[in-house]
């Protein structure tokens, strides 16, 4: 690779990615070196290992609230940006089989559950709804593939991907992304003590 800034984010088939792409571009910063993970939790790990430079992270995340207070990070606010989230949909299995179980499991990030969660006898027929938590819109689409949901709540790449079925466009939201870095004293504290898994220090002093 060359000597840009070494990106990443959860992806790819994610809003995430599509929220890097957009930092790319609106700071003029070469893709050419861009690292896509299960979940955001493993890109504050790669930042922790040096494997990134810079994660990309909404402020919705409650991983970003546990970021804020961290001394070993750094959040670039003044290149912060807001982008409209695309539109999710609650989707199935094209063979029909949605609510095949009672309750019907409906797979999805937890934060995006209130979405359906007030109505779900209006958006499926089955007021039983259950929550499967996942990691990301990619893992809710394959939860339903996988047998292991009857429903999603995932976003259009994924439901292209898993080649299912829309039952219905939910609402849209905006979204705030910070671009993250590990800041000097995190990186001496890395140096030190880090190992991939530990929690954020409590006490920097």
């Amino acid at each position: 690779m060359g000597t840009g800034t070494r990106l990443g984010t959860m992806g790819p088939l994610t809003c995430a990615a599509e929220a890097l792409d957009v930092y790319a571009r609106r700071g003029r910063r070469p893709l050419e070196d861009v690292t896509f993970f299960p979940c955001f939790e493993e890109a504050r790990d790669a930042l922790l290992t040096r494997k990134i430079d810079v994660a990309i992270m909404p402020h919705c995340h409650p991983l970003a609230t546990e970021l804020l207070f961290d001394v070993r990070f750094a959040f670039d606010m003044a290149s912060a940006f807001d982008k409209p989230n695309p539109p999710l949909y609650l989707a199935t299995r094209k063979d029909g089989a949605e609510g095949a179980r009672r309750p019907a499991a409906c797979a999805a990030v937890p934060l995006t559950w209130p979405l359906v969660s007030d109505e779900a006898d209006i958006a499926t027929g089955n007021p039983a709804l259950q929550l499967l938590p996942v990691p990301s819109n990619p893992a809710a689409a394959r939860a339903v593939t996988d047998h292991r949901a009857d429903l999603a709540i995932t976003n259009r790449p994924s439901l292209l991907a898993y080649d299912l079925a829309p039952l219905r466009t939910l609402k849209h939201v905006v979204l705030r992304w910070f671009p993250v870095r590990l800041s000097a004293a995190g990186a001496a504290l890395n140096d030190a003590a880090y190992l991939p898994g530990a929690g954020a220090l409590s006490d920097a002093s």
